[in-house]
């Protein structure tokens, strides 16, 4: 996947296949080798969405069906199987306490327990995402000098993988 902007894409997806292999290569400062081939190229933009109520009586809405991010660093897969595990958890407590696991105040609990962590990871990735399509020379100094401390700094680079991972 090539995340770029929409102008760029359009002009990339004109290209014929030689010359779009060449700026592929390009792209990805030869870190891939040399790109020499290429299937049907396919454009579509990426948009963050979020699903103002996760559940109705009886139903729940779970990863991509309640919200959609930005495919930079994985994370969409992340919270998709956070959501997964919640849900469950939240359905096996009620079968414990011989109540109806698909009750609205049941998956109520479920929503209540994802949809602020949802909408935090969602901005974070957006942010990042406004941070590094940034080509002001002051801006991109700032991001470099940022993730180089974050580098050095063990504790809050480990704090963000764990994060990042789903160690909430």
């Amino acid at each position: 996947m090539w995340s770029t902007s929409h102008d760029e894409a359009a002009a990339l997806l004109k290209l014929n296949d030689k010359d779009f292999c060449e700026q592929l290569t390009t792209a990805f400062d030869k870190k891939l080798g040399e790109v020499i081939q290429v299937s049907q190229r396919y454009h579509f933009p990426l948009r963050m969405r979020h699903a103002k109520n996760y559940v109705q009586e009886r139903i729940a809405l779970i990863g991509d069906a309640a919200h959609t991010i930005h495919p930079l660093a994985g994370q969409g897969v992340n919270l998709g199987l956070l959501d997964a595990a919640s849900l469950v958890d939240v359905m096996m407590t009620a079968l414990h306490k011989r109540r109806d696991f698909s009750s609205l105040a049941t998956l109520r609990q479920y929503e209540r327990s994802r949809k602020s962590d949802n909408v935090m990871m969602l901005a974070s990735v957006d942010l990042l995402k406004q941070l590094f399509a940034q080509q002001n020379a002051l801006v991109k100094n700032a991001r470099t000098a940022g993730l180089s401390l974050i580098d050095r700094c063990s504790f809050v680079k480990n704090r963000l993988t764990r994060y990042a991972l789903g160690n909430r």
